[in-house]
């Protein structure tokens, strides 16, 4: 797998061993320093099974389940702690271990989605237009808060400033920013502060592997 960030590219062996490089300014390559730029790919992290990379950050989840951060943390993006303090080397976020995977948005993407074992979604971050789903009232989360009335969800995917859940049903959810219609829920919304559904009657009437 591979994923890319603002000026910084994450990468996934077959090993489980997660690569990064590019710039390292406040420490996204999580190689215990900010020397930079990397140029050449810096093994960070072993046992990973998902990857993503915001902004400036990075988050991986590991096949016990653990969700791992390091990087950026200005909006409290990492979700370890309220300190909001950049992490140079990857720290486990202090929530209860049972993370699917990860998805966080690209070139000004400062929050990161989380998929739950159970099929719940949890987010982090910044929280400007909504996108981190939890409520209306727009406030940076540094610590993973659960995004109400999603279940059965089987794959995530943070944009800059919205966030989209994929139902099993088929059903595509969206919040957060939706000046230019990416909510897909016919509107031009600023700020969708609580999960819509999409009009997505043209979306295949499949069951999804919520396993796969």
């Amino acid at each position: 797998a591979v994923d890319g960030g603002a000026y910084h590219s994450l990468g996934l062996q077959a090993n489980g061993v997660a690569f990064a490089w590019g710039y390292n300014g406040v420490g996204s390559i999580g190689n215990g320093t900010t020397t930079s730029p990397q140029l050449t790919p810096y093994a960070a992290i072993g046992g990973v099974v998902s990857i993503a990379a915001g902004a400036y950050h990075c988050a991986v989840t590991k096949g016990d389940g653990g969700m791992y951060s390091v990087g950026y943390d200005v909006f409290g993006q990492l979700g370890d702690s309220a300190a909001l303090a950049n992490q140079l080397n990857y720290v486990l976020v202090s929530t209860t271990p049972s993370r699917k995977k990860v998805s966080s948005g690209g070139d000004n993407g400062h929050h990161t989605l989380i998929l739950n074992g159970d099929g719940s979604v949890s987010a982090v971050g910044y929280d400007n237009n909504g996108q981190l789903g939890d409520d209306a009232s727009l406030t940076n989360q540094p610590l993973p808060v659960t995004v109400p009335g999603l279940n059965n969800i089987v794959t995530i995917a943070a944009g800059d400033f919205h966030s989209l859940a994929l139902r099993h049903d088929g059903m595509v959810l969206s919040w957060g920013q939706g000046s230019s219609g990416q909510l897909g829920n016919n509107t031009f919304t600023a700020s969708q502060p609580t999960p819509v559904q999409t009009q997505s009657s043209w979306l295949p009437a499949i069951t999804y592997n919520s396993a796969a």
